[in-house]
């Protein structure tokens, strides 16, 4: 038995207590769990992923699962996909007896060192456990990366990125083709997949799409296209701007070695609209409920997103396939 599962095994069985934790992870729910990120570039090259902690009934400990997956990156390089879990990182188990994941932080923190060191080449060896099955993989990610690479002067869409079937015809469809091409690979929000009725299985745990998000004065705007039931179906996402930051930590030019991204925003507000190219409201949610808003108690929220990225969302210039189009007036 590998070094790194005997000391995972010491781990478990010194966390009988975990278990009185595990209801912390439905109070996750009231706030915004998936990272939110600035698009804009970072001059140190990161490895492109970020996690959220999960709890694991079977080992009675928290683990760190993949949110995202930033294209262009080491993270995309290597095959990890969103829902991933880790289960160990250069051989140290990542399991935590808290959400806090501080065995992660502390494995997380030497990697950042090292990428602000600029010790040039830089591997990181982690062991993942998939949602589909039980079996362990082994991916390296290795720094620099050959071009192209997230936040490079010119942005190219990532040369293994699968092309969708046919986007349906619609206003938004030029949007979801975009996104799907350049965006970030992500899981979908859990009470999302419940509220908006997505089925997942055994093979397909959880619904994942190409996401992108931008910023303005009002807030967060998120747009979430996925073919997972067949059709292209859109997520568009406000998320009312906070005035807080996630433990208190600022924003620095370095990767943040907190749970996730680097400009993670707690949200307590935010509202999702479930449509399709043809841009007809299907359903909408309040973060925090699994109930479908009626559609006119919906209605001019989702118009407002549907004008946001119709009309302030666009290629702007050579470093991000979208960004917010500058000179509008708040409306």
């Amino acid at each position: 038995m590998p070094a790194f599962r005997r000391a995972f095994l010491l781990i478990v069985l010194g966390s009988a207590l975990v278990g009185l934790l595990a209801g912390a992870v439905s109070a996750a729910e009231t706030t915004l769990k998936l990272p939110t990120y600035q698009v804009q570039g970072n001059p140190v090259e990161d490895f492109g992923f970020r996690i959220s902690p999960d709890f694991d009934s079977g080992r009675r400990s928290y683990a760190p699962v993949v949110d995202f997956v930033l294209p262009n990156t080491a993270a995309e390089r290597a095959g990890i996909r969103p829902g991933d879990r880790i289960i160990a990182a250069d051989g140290q188990p990542t399991f935590s007896g808290s959400r806090s994941l501080s065995a992660w932080r502390r494995l997380q923190q030497q990697k950042w060192n090292a990428l602000k060191g600029g010790t040039g080449e830089l591997e990181w060896t982690l062991e993942i456990e998939a949602p589909w099955t039980a079996e362990w993989r082994s991916v390296v990610l290795r720094l620099p990366i050959e071009a192209p690479r997230w936040g490079a002067p010119v942005w190219q869409p990532p040369p293994s990125r699968v092309a969708p079937t046919a986007i349906e015809p619609g206003p938004l469809a030029v949007r979801a083709r975009e996104v799907w091409d350049s965006g970030v690979w992500m899981l979908l929000r859990g009470s999302y997949v419940r509220g908006f009725g997505f089925t997942t299985d055994h093979e397909h745990p959880n619904v994942l799409g190409y996401t992108w998000t931008l910023w303005d004065e009002r807030g967060g705007h998120r747009l979430f296209v996925t073919q997972q039931r067949g059709s292209t179906e859109i997520v568009l996402e406000f998320i009312a701007r906070a005035n807080h930051r996630f433990n208190g930590s600022a924003p620095t030019e370095s990767p943040d070695p907190s749970l996730a991204s680097e400009r993670t925003v707690l949200g307590s507000k935010a509202w999702a609209y479930l449509t399709t190219p043809e841009g007809t409201l299907k359903g909408a949610l309040r973060l925090g409920s699994d109930e479908l808003l009626l559609p006119a108690d919906a209605q001019p929220g989702f118009e407002e997103e549907k004008t946001f990225w119709l009309d302030r969302a666009a290629k702007v210039s050579e470093r991000w396939p979208l960004e917010l189009v500058p000179g509008n007036a708040k409306r």
